[in-house]
């Protein structure tokens, strides 16, 4: 679904503000066993109906192996906002005495990069994920060259019937190119104020959420780092149970969106964030997942991608707090994209 509100950009029209879909074939993995169904409505269910299934099921190719086209070559990027777009705003979210306005705000950047030939939405998810295999990857392809992926570090909550875990993804730094440079960046990250108040706003509002769905919230003493290809982030995990009759839907509208994707306090920032930014989020860092009778779980869309035929736009925030600079937070957008831009490179 979209971050906030209707996507005013028409890039984003194919895809509504929201798509709810039952699948048609659906893989289910266990611990001993693998399963391969079809759904289909109870009032359907005839023998013409089954049969034009089972024919589908029949057209898909099960080859052990795939190949997929390599990434197709960038011919051009811009950035939205630029660098000076971006040192302006960054300035617009501090009062005239210099203080910062928020406790915590959340810009993101759009960077469109044009290629030359058509983008295959399935093959850049298959690039992507060899680059990023401790992600949420996810793809939407509403025809065959428009689709919006991406592969998220960050999980909103997974439900198992009636408990429910989350975690706060807040901070980032660099990896190091050797033992002792990666040794100094981790001390460097866990010991940096400005990460720690930015982590700090993001477990507190997830706490204060599952307060009012849960019965006592248990939380990591202390956050802990989670290293991924490019970067690496603090974490802090928090998990309970829920209320009797707390719905997902429910869930959902209480934990979204998060400070790690907004800000706080979130209703002055939610003004803030479309005046600020040149471009609608669209569903760049809404929720995305599935919804089950037993479990359900969605990942926040961030580190994500919109293609439209031969362009691709990526997506991806800074948290700023009292001591960000524009500069570190522009850097680490640059750090955010990076996978991407290096499946890019592999050709």
């Amino acid at each position: 679904m979209n971050f906030q509100g209707a996507a005013n950009d028409p890039d984003w029209q194919s895809f509504g503000s929201y798509q709810f879909i039952i699948p048609r074939f659906e893989l289910l993995k266990d611990v001993d066993q693998t399963i391969l169904a079809f759904n289909i409505a109870f009032k359907d269910v005839d023998k013409d109906n089954v049969a034009a299934i089972l024919k589908e099921l029949d057209a898909i190719d099960f080859s052990s192996t795939t190949t997929y086209r390599p990434p197709p070559k960038v011919l051009r990027r811009a950035d939205f906002p630029d660098r000076q777009e971006w040192e302006a705003a960054f300035a617009k979210t501090k009062g005239a005495n210099g203080r910062f306005r928020y406790d915590k705000i959340v810009l993101a950047r759009k960077s469109v990069f044009d290629f030359d030939v058509y983008i295959d939405p399935s093959a850049l998810l298959k690039h992507l994920k060899d680059k990023t295999p401790q992600c949420f990857h996810f793809c939407f392809q509403t025809d065959k060259t428009t689709a919006f992926l991406g592969a998220s570090p960050e999980r909103l909550y997974k439900r198992s019937e009636d408990r429910i875990e989350t975690e706060a993804v807040a901070g980032t730094s660099p990896r190091g190119a050797n033992h002792e440079e990666e040794a100094a960046l981790e001390q460097e990250l866990l010991n940096c104020s400005k990460n720690a108040l930015e982590h700090r706003y993001v477990v507190d509002a997830i706490r204060e959420a599952l307060g009012e769905l849960c019965t006592d919230v248990r939380t990591d003493a202390k956050a802990r780092l989670v290293k991924l290809e490019g970067g690496q982030h603090l974490v802090t995990r928090l998990e309970s149970v829920l209320r009797p009759g707390v719905s997902d839907s429910a869930i959902i509208a209480r934990l979204h969106p998060t400070p790690a994707v907004a800000g706080c306090p979130k209703d002055e920032v939610l003004v803030a964030i479309p005046e600020l930014e040149p471009f609608s989020r669209g569903w760049y860092a809404g929720p995305v997942g599935y919804v089950g009778y037993d479990q359900s779980e969605f990942a926040v869309a961030i580190r994500s991608a919109l293609v439209n035929h031969d362009k691709l736009s990526l997506y991806a925030g800074a948290g700023i707090v009292e001591g960000s600079t524009a500069e570190g937070e522009w850097n680490e957008i640059e750090t955010k994209i990076g996978n991407f831009i290096e499946v890019f490179n592999k050709r």
